[in-house]
């Protein structure tokens, strides 16, 4: 593969904020980028053993009063130490304490608890559901009311640095704020007692939007136990998260979740990617259902999935959890309102792109490609090149094992498929023709506490495909620049030789607010496309273009990030090679990277903004005709056959077959045909006298041949008439049976038919008989290959009117005739017996001399006797329905089959089962 292609990592990293200015980037002393908060509500809840004080104050302490909390929130057991606070700050029901050595260490004061109180009473965010309303009236209206567990009325909220396992180089994730349980148990002298929340204020900011975000998500749990107290973990989280975005609060990026989807949506490990998953199942449930299952779900008294199924049911009773996660899945990879009333959608809200490690643009033939679905979770297959896609799944069967297939062109269709028998099979040869885009959704939707897997493989086969190479000029980050509202590029040089297009895009931003990428041919000229987007935070976000940019072979290309947001921040890298590759427009239109400086340091690094590169896969045409048989069958006077190219390159064809006078074709040549052509064919129906009309296409062409069989009926409106409908009519010594249909094409009674030959090579099951207005009747045509005597085997057919000649052709070449009796092989064997059914036992006769054909069981019984008076010589069938001379049904085993003509007797073995 042609380029630089790095290998992208998750690492842990260091992020550095500057504030841009143009020509020089000043800077505040470099500190550390916002560390990661999560909930403590998780770790509490996993606290086992009894209540241990480790530390308690000596009296009298310091401070207004004194306060139990964790001396590890991530210790396996609960020990408390003592703590003395401070009471800062009294409004209505509300009482806020700030940890005394906090306030001493300036890290909490007044100003913080004012903060605290306005969120909790008087306003929210512009983007909450009432801004205003404060958190604790807004939830209440949503969840209900507190526990108030000791009848006094009041919340408390405690300001504290929660002691927990944060190093600002080592471990950048802190608990912002917790709930706990214990504190609804009056426990004298081992704890505390009452409404508590406990917010954290280091690393924590109160004055950071974020950390107000954590008192609406602490106090939804501290509402949730009032209504639920052994609620699933999973689900209680997800509408602590929910409680941060119905009111306005900046939330969790969902890009760690769907970049790894196989994640159990009822399991919970306190990672940032299981708050991020059950922040987005939650406002999913939210936009499709509303507030009223929200409210229903939270105060359901059971748990986890049943919860939601319980509170779906009620509000459509066909809406089952089931369906729902089968949706929401679907919904995070396409996220479109727009088709099937929106269910797949977040009602226009944008979400990360999904990705996963099974995209792909080509395939290996002899690839199986193992892995597993984990429970209440989904992995996406997709295949977004190549053509002609044949796709085989393997899996262990269960009834709650689902997929969903997506298939993307200029529209979005979406079916569900339960996977009821393994293997589960799929192919499509209009697959990068008519559409390029395919993705399948295994899911499991299985209720388990604990996780569990469900593994499964997959092959597939493509002609061609696409080959895949990134350019990045460095993926090793030093640390995130801050662009307020300038404008980032990085130059990417093309490949030497080959054809290459640029599919998509790759950067590394620090927060997930939108950003809109540019893409460009020069810098000084506007760009060639644009699109705003959701990154992923602190890692790579990549975006495939919705159609790939064709780029002159040596000319570079620029791509630019972007964003309204200023405390957006872009990964730098400090390659000292980003001297006219990396630019910077800070006001007054893009210049070199390298014309900046920080603390005296010039950037002559790179920005990390890479492009993905696509290039085909070389293959030769290859010529398909789709359907292989064109039905005018309801008086359709035109219908549409396709010529395919399913390889590469293009192809020339011609139709160069004799047309009959009842047909015409809007195109019988084409040239450069590379995906799909239609042709139409007209047929003048006024011209045909009543019957079943059957005309061989033949296509030619620079990538081999095809046919397209076109078959009219014509229906007699005045009496019941036969038509015959022949498909492959041509034999060889490998190919002796060939199947044919014969239709009523009349509108009532029944028609008579039947089937005569002079040729002692053929012979018909069944020869004749009648047929329904609504029946179809197969005949099986079968040839002697040791007794054909020329190129041609003429047949009549007789329709109940008119009797029609026909004729097979015999591919092979002609050998020298036998005529001795013979017995040949039964079709099939093994007979499986059943209603219906019949065994064919083709036999030759040496003249036309009566002739016997006996059929005995294993112990040398007479099952069943034909005697034949009037034979000819050639080519015969038997059909045998497995009965006995009685009409009974034999049972299994080995039947011995004879035949007498003259003097000459032989036999042969048959295989019958029930």
């Amino acid at each position: 593969m042609n380029g630089i292609l790095f290998l992208i990592k998750m690492r842990r990293i260091s992020r550095i904020s500057i504030i841009l200015f143009p020509l020089f980037l000043f800077a505040e002393p470099l500190t550390l980028s916002e560390p990661t908060p999560i909930c403590g509500f998780p770790h509490v809840m996993n606290k086992t053993g009894e209540v241990v004080i480790k530390k308690s104050l000596q009296k009298p302490a310091s401070g207004d009063t004194s306060f139990y909390i964790y001396d590890d929130i991530t210790a396996s057991t609960p020990e408390l130490i003592e703590v003395s606070f401070n009471k800062v700050k009294v409004q209505e029901n509300i009482i806020v304490y700030a940890e005394a050595t906090e306030m001493e260490n300036n890290h909490v004061s007044g100003d913080d608890a004012d903060k605290i109180i306005e969120a909790l009473l008087y306003q929210t965010p512009s983007g909450s559901i009432n801004p205003d309303k404060g958190i604790l009236t807004n939830e209440i209206d949503i969840f209900g009311q507190l526990p108030d567990i000791n009848n006094d009325g009041k919340l408390l909220v405690l300001l504290t640095d929660i002691r927990d396992d944060y190093d600002a180089d080592d471990n950048p994730v802190y608990i912002a704020g917790y709930f706990d349980p214990r504190d609804q148990i009056r426990n004298s002298g081992k704890g505390n007692f009452g409404d508590i929340l406990y917010i954290d204020t280091n690393p924590g900011k109160i004055y950071d939007e974020f950390t107000l975000g954590i008192v609406a998500h602490e106090l939804q749990h501290l509402i949730h136990y009032g209504t639920d107290s052994d609620e699933s973990t999973w689900l209680n989280e997800g509408m602590s998260e929910f409680a941060m975005f119905i009111l306005g609060f900046d939330g969790r990026s969902f890009g760690p979740f769907l970049r790894d989807t196989n994640n159990p949506l009822t399991g919970f490990d306190n990672t940032i990617a299981d708050y991020a998953k059950v922040r987005l199942w939650t406002i999913y449930c939210y936009y499709q259902f509303g507030l009223d299952l929200i409210k229903a779900v939270h105060h359901s008294t059971t748990n986890s999935l049943e919860s939601y199924d319980q509170a779906l049911r009620s509000m459509v009773p066909e809406m089952g959890i089931e369906k729902v996660m089968g949706n929401w899945f679907v919904a995070n990879l396409i996220n479109d309102p727009n088709i099937d009333n929106g269910e797949y959608g977040y009602d226009g809200e944008q979400i990360s792109e999904l990705y996963s490690d099974y995209f792909y643009g080509s395939f290996e033939e002899n690839d199986k490609i193992e892995l597993n679905v984990k429970n209440s979770a989904a992995q996406y297959i997709r295949f977004f090149a190549g053509k002609d896609l044949r796709f085989d799944m393997e899996f262990s069967v269960s009834t709650d094992f689902n997929m969903a297939i997506v298939k993307e062109s200029n529209s979005t269709s979406v079916e569900f498929v339960n996977l009821g028998t393994s293997p589960y099979q799929f192919s499509d040869p209009s697959f990068g023709l008519s559409y390029n885009k395919l993705t399948f959704i295994p899911y499991w939707t299985r209720y388990s506490a604990t996780e569990r897997e469900k593994n499964i493989s997959f092959t597939a086969h493509l002609v061609g495909g696409i080959e895949e190479t990134e350019i990045i000029n460095s993926d090793d980050l030093t640390y995130y620049i801050q662009l307020n509202n300038a404008r980032a590029a990085e130059k990417i040089d093309p490949f030497i030789g080959g054809l290459y297009r640029l599919a998509g895009v790759k950067f590394n931003v620090g927060t997930d607010d939108e950003v809109t990428v540019k893409i460009y041919s020069s810098l000084y000229l506007s760009p060639v496309t644009e699109y705003e987007l959701i990154p992923n935070s602190g890692d790579w976000t990549t975006f495939y273009l919705p159609s790939a940019i064709n780029f002159p072979e040596l000319d570079p290309l620029y791509i630019s990030v972007e964003s309204d947001e200023s405390k957006q921040s872009l990964g730098y890298s400090a390659t000292g090679n980003g001297n006219g590759r990396a630019y910077l427009d800070a006001g007054s239109g893009f210049t070199h990277l390298s014309n900046f400086e920080v603390n005296g340091t010039s950037l002559d690094g790179d920005w990390m903004i890479g492009g993905i590169f696509h290039s085909d896969i070389m293959v030769d045409p290859q010529l398909e005709v789709i359907p292989g048989v064109l039905k005018f069958y309801e008086n359709e006077y035109s219908r549409q056959f396709e010529i395919h190219n399913i390889g590469g390159g293009t192809i020339d064809w011609s139709i160069d077959s004799s047309i009959p006078k009842w047909m015409s074709l809007s195109a019988t040549t084409g040239t450069g045909l590379s995906s799909i052509q239609k042709v139409t064919v007209y047929i003048d129906r006024n011209s045909l006298q009543p019957g079943l009309y059957n005309h061989l296409l033949e296509i030619e062409s620079s990538a081999g041949a095809d046919s397209v069989l076109i078959s009219v009926m014509k229906r007699n409106l005045s009496t019941a008439q036969a038509g015959l409908f022949t498909h492959n009519m041509s034999f060889s010594r490998s190919i002796i049976k060939q199947s044919m249909r014969v239709f009523h094409i009349g509108i009532s009674g029944e028609a008579e038919f039947g089937f005569t030959s002079s040729d002692p090579a053929i012979a018909f099951s069944p020869h004749h008989g009648t047929i329904g207005i609504n029946d179809t009747v197969t005949v099986d045509a079968l040839i002697d290959p040791g007794n054909v005597q020329s190129a041609l085997i003429p047949f009549q057919f007789y329709d109940g009117i008119d009797t029609l000649d026909c004729a097979f052709t015999f591919l092979d070449s002609i050998g020298e005739v036998s005529n001795k009796l013979k017995l040949f092989p039964t079709l099939p064997n093994p007979f499986v017996a059943s209603s219906g059914k019949f065994v064919q036992i083709p036999f030759r006769l040496q003249n036309s001399d009566p002739a016997r054909l006996r059929i005995y069981n294993i112990r040398g019984e007479l099952i069943q006797s034909n005697r034949i008076i009037q034979p000819e010589a050639g080519f015969c069938v038997y059909a045998w329905d497995g009965k006995n001379k009685s009409g009974k049904q034999v049972s299994s085993g080995i039947y011995l089959i004879s035949l007498e003509q003259g003097s000459r007797f032989i036999s042969r073995k048959m295989v019958l089962l029930q």
